[in-house]
C-alpha cells in the first residue's frame, strides 16, 4: 500500500500541471490569427464596456423614491407607500445591478463573434470565387 502523497508532492504536481498547461497555451497563442486576437481585445473591452452599461442602467434608488412621489403626487388614489417599495427595492439593487452588469457585458460576445466569423468567412468565399 503506498502512502499518501505530502503535502509537498501534491504541490510539485500541481506547478507542473500549471506549467504544462501553459507551455500548451503559449502555442495556442502563436497559432491565433491577427483576427482572432483582434476578437479577443474586442470581446474583453466589450465585456468591461458592456458591465459597466448594464449596472448604469439601471434605476438607482433615489430614482426610485423619487419617481415613486411624483406618481403618488399625481395619482393621489394610489396607496402613498413609497418609503415600503423603496426598502424593497433597496434589498434587490445590487443583485440587479451585477444581473443587468452581466447580461450586458456576456451576452453579446458570443453573437459578435458569430456574425463576424459569417462576415469574414462570405468575405474569404467571395474572393476565392473571383480567384478562380
Amino acid at each position: 500500500m503506498t502512502p499518501p502523497p505530502t503535502d509537498a508532492q501534491v504541490i510539485a504536481e500541481t506547478i507542473l500541471g500549471i506549467a504544462g498547461m501553459l507551455r500548451s497555451s503559449e502555442a495556442l497563442v502563436k497559432k491565433l490569427s491577427g483576427w482572432k486576437r483582434i476578437g479577443i481585445v474586442a470581446s474583453v473591452l466589450w465585456a468591461i464596456g458592456g458591465y459597466v452599461w448594464g449596472a448604469s442602467s439601471v434605476v438607482t434608488p433615489q430614482t426610485f423614491l423619487l419617481t415613486c412621489w411624483e406618481i403618488a403626487k399625481e395619482h393621489p388614489s394610489l396607496p402613498e407607500n413609497c418609503a415600503a417599495e423603496w426598502q424593497r427595492y433597496l434589498k434587490t439593487y445590487p443583485d440587479e445591478t451585477r444581473m443587468y452588469g452581466l447580461i450586458y457585458a456576456l451576452v453579446p460576445i458570443p453573437f459578435g463573434w458569430i456574425i463576424f466569423g459569417s462576415l469574414l468567412g462570405a468575405g474569404r468565399w467571395i474572393r476565392r470565387g473571383f480567384a478562380s
